[in-house]
């Protein structure tokens, strides 16, 4: 190597660095854009919160100051009638009615004469609260936007309104359309914050961040510069030098006579040259092979959490383990086949047959323990070119892999945990409510009928102070299993509130329900305990044609049954 291609090596070398490092410059920029707006996100949160809280104990006076940034207040009593209201523009019954389904109710952004709102109402012991707020804030050179879920937004500096369609329907949280950058940040009330940047701003701020290194990098040219005048004044040409070293070659074997001893010892000492540097190249091919399988394991390692962030049904969750047997395949060429067993189900690919899984016999094989179940691996290995450092990072990549799909289950099993009611294992309400406004679709349709049951547990607190709260427990515990033995697999129950259980009975007639509401009732009564069931049932479509309405007529009934 001459010093002039030296010199090149090392300014391509330094130009790879420079860019290198303007990346991650760039990275750590829209990092820092992104910590930001999650620190919006959580003030804005704070805001509606604290609004929910105090409108949910407050109570309206006569005459109200609003106070900056409220534009209207109003208060609805528990019939939806209108009690007072100070420059409040957009009272709907929708708004009522949400308040009293869910508890507190955010309304999507309203455009009043170009100015944005948005109706914040909590539920009161007197009936509803509601108040209109300025979304917007004071946020000095950011380009911020609050979205609602239609994609229509507002700049919370200057109120400018914007559509973020396009935006919202990405999954990524970062979303290049030039010349911006969109950080996005879902926050409270189903709306999501976005923050427009312009690309070019980005690259200069991590021009500017990159400075230290571009000046360290022309240093080190400089010096370079003044070292090689030093050597050439000195006349000690390092040119020269590198170009002799180029120049020696591998020693040959000297064509003399055998019998001389000074011969023999000179060929000797070839051989071994020889032998030595076949073993040398040897190990480069080795540790270069090792490199390349380091980088292909590296990108599968860094492509596994994407692979199963995404994951929303069984069928999915199978996708993702065909793509990992895909990946695992895509290795090296050593890898002739791959099966996973995951319970019951069975996948492969290549050479590993659906037997092979069964059957272990010769094939390389793993089984790894996860949260909840078992993966097993099966894996056809080139025994020619499979060398120990593949395996071993093959069975480190294989329990890695054994640790995701456990964060899986643990995700699964959280999820599946927030929908039951932990003391009677039913559904929750709103889980409740969700699949019903659901069924009742399907009736409207197919123009059925069905049946709602609400039971309610009369002087519940009595029971409690009476036989004690482990005993109320029990007793929750035994009505929820009586539920379960006398419902269908298509019906559907939930713990409705504190004391009271809901049922849905679908595709049920009015005529058979005295019969099944007599059933409850008496396996009930073989509590051990003196209990009081009051139950009240509603018809779909003789009581109402919308959940609210039929829930409601169940309550009336309740309340005006006599104690069983």
């Amino acid at each position: 190597m001459t010093f002039k291609r030296f010199v090149i090596f090392l300014a391509v070398a330094s130009v790879v660095f420079a860019s290198i490092d303007l990346y991650f410059q760039f990275v750590n920029v829209r990092n820092e854009l992104n910590e930001e707006l999650t620190d919006v996100s959580t003030v804005f949160s704070q805001r509606i919160e604290g609004i929910i809280h105090l409108i949910s104990i407050m109570k309206l006076p006569d005459n109200v100051t609003l106070p900056p940034g409220i534009k209207g207040v109003i208060e609805i009593d528990n019939e939806g009638n209108v009690v007072r209201s100070y420059g409040f523009n957009d009272y709907t019954k929708a708004l009522y009615e949400f308040s009293v389904m869910s508890g507190s109710y955010i309304s999507p952004l309203i455009n009043l004469d170009g100015s944005p709102a948005i109706t914040i109402a909590s539920k009161t012991p007197s009936g509803i609260i509601a108040v209109e707020i300025d979304p917007r804030i004071s946020i000095p050179d950011r380009n911020i936007y609050i979205v609602d879920q239609s994609g229509f937004g507002v700049n919370l500096s200057d109120g400018e309104w914007k559509t973020f369609i396009s935006i919202l329907a990405k999954n990524s949280n970062f979303i290049i359309e030039w010349p911006y950058l969109f950080i996005k940040d879902a926050t409270y009330g189903n709306y999501t914050l976005v923050n427009q940047v312009r690309i070019s701003s980005l690259i200069y701020r991590a021009l500017i961040a990159s400075l230290p290194s571009y000046v360290l990098i022309f240093v080190f040219f400089l010096l370079t510069g003044l070292l090689y005048l030093y050597l050439k004044k000195k006349d000690r040409p390092i040119e020269e030098f590198l170009n002799f070293l180029g120049e020696i070659k591998i020693f040959s074997k000297y064509e003399g006579k055998e019998d001389q001893k000074f011969v023999k010892n000179y060929n000797d000492l070839v051989n071994e040259w020889n032998k030595l540097s076949k073993g040398y190249a040897s190990v480069i091919d080795e540790i270069s092979q090792t490199n390349a399988d380091l980088i292909k394991f590296n990108d599968l390692y860094a492509e596994l959490p994407m692979i199963f962030e995404r994951i929303d049904s069984e069928e999915s969750f199978n996708d993702a383990i065909k793509i990992v047997a895909r990946r695992i395949l895509d290795l090296s060429k050593c890898v002739k086949g791959v099966g996973v067993k995951y319970g019951q189900k069975i996948f492969n690919i290549g050479t590993i047959t659906s037997y092979d899984l069964q059957n272990n016999g010769t094939k390389f094989n793993l089984e790894i323990k996860t949260h909840s179940n078992t993966l097993g691996f099966v894996l056809d290995l080139d025994r020619f070119t499979t060398t120990d450092i593949f395996k071993e990072l093959l069975i480190s990549l294989l329990h890695h892999i054994g640790s995701v799909v456990s964060m899986h289950e643990l995700r699964e099993e959280r999820n599946e945990s927030a929908r039951y009611d932990p003391l009677t294992e039913l559904l929750t309400r709103q889980e409740f409510s969700n699949l019903v406004f659901r069924e009742i679709e399907i009736l409207k349709r197919e123009q059925g009928q069905s049946a709602f049951v609400l039971i309610d547990i009369k002087d519940f607190r009595e029971f409690n102070e009476r036989y004690g709260h482990f005993e109320g427990d029990v007793l929750m515990k035994y009505i929820s299993k009586v539920i379960k033995n006398s419902t269908r697999i298509t019906d559907i129950s939930c713990r409705w509130g504190e004391d009271s259980f809901a049922i849905y009975f679908a595709n049920f007639r009015k005529t058979d329900m005295k019969a099944k509401e007599a059933e409850i009732l008496g396996k009930i009564k073989e509590f051990k305990r003196e209990v009081n069931i009051k139950i009240g049932v509603s018809y779909y479509p003789q009581d109402g044609e919308t959940f609210e309405e039929l829930m409601k007529m169940a309550e009336e009934r309740s309340e005006s049954e006599n104690e069983s």
